[in-house]
Order: structure tokens, then sequence, then C-alpha cells
């Protein structure tokens, strides 16, 4: 069946992985960071699962649907003028991650109307895994998804 998607909808199904693992990303970050001191398994679990699929509708779903799709079809179509499968994966291995973090950069810029403070470790680590790890969890999900 997976090999049959179209397209388009290989694209719409990368994005949805792509946009509700990197909003569980999200939320165990920051809940890791905070001290909550509830030790019951289960309302861990379902805060969790909550915060989840309201962070990744919310706030990651819009990027990912709307700049990732875009930016993946675009990366496509450049990777697509190369016959050598080689320098098609260092394209695609290389301007993924580079285009997620120029996005970062822009939400930042134009949402947080600030950058980040990389003299931190943990805002080098926060950004890290909200600009390159989503553009490689999107690009190895499309990769499987094409087999």
């Amino acid at each position: 069946m997976i090999n049959n998607l179209s397209f388009m909808k290989r694209k719409l199904l990368v994005a949805l992985f792509t946009s509700f693992n990197t909003g569980f990303i999200f939320v165990l970050l920051t809940e890791a960071s905070s001290s909550v001191n509830s030790t019951s398994v289960y309302n861990v679990l379902t805060d969790l699962l909550a915060a989840t699929i309201v962070v990744s509708i919310v706030y990651v779903a819009p990027v990912i649907f709307i700049i990732g799709i875009t930016l993946s079809v675009i990366i496509d179509k450049i990777a697509a003028f190369f016959n050598n499968s080689a320098i098609k994966n260092i394209i695609e291995i290389t301007l993924y991650p580079l285009l997620g973090i120029l996005i970062m950069f822009l939400l930042f810029t134009v949402v947080g109307g600030e950058l980040p403070d990389f003299k931190s470790r943990d805002s080098i680590i926060s950004f890290f895994w909200m600009s390159i790890y989503p553009s490689f969890f999107f690009l190895f999900v499309d990769k499987i998804l094409s087999k």
C-alpha cells in the first residue's frame, strides 16, 4: 500500500508524522525541565499525549505543512536534476537541515522578535531539536515511504 502512494499524499503523510514527532520531542524537552511531582504513570502519559497533540496541531503542523512540504518539493526538484543517486543524497542531506535552520531563524525573528541565546548550551540543544531534527526526520520518513 505504501509503495502506491502518490507524491503529494506521501508528502502529506510525512508531514503528519513529522508534526507529531516534533511536537512530542518539544513536549519532552519542556516537560523534562519542569518540576512535575505526579507519580501516576497514567497522569503523566495522558498529560504528555494531550500536550503533544496541542503543540503538534497548533504550533508545529502549520509550519511543516505549509513551509516544510513546499521546501521539500523544491529540494526534490533540485535533486532531480542530477542522475547520480549519491549526489542527490548529498544535496538532500545538505539542503534539508540548512533550510530547517533558516526557517527556525526566520520564525524566531518574525514570531519571537529575537534570536535564542547561543551562549547557552540549553538554547543550542533546543534549537537543534527544533530545526535540524525535524528536517532529518522529514527526509528519513520521506525516503522510507518512497521506496
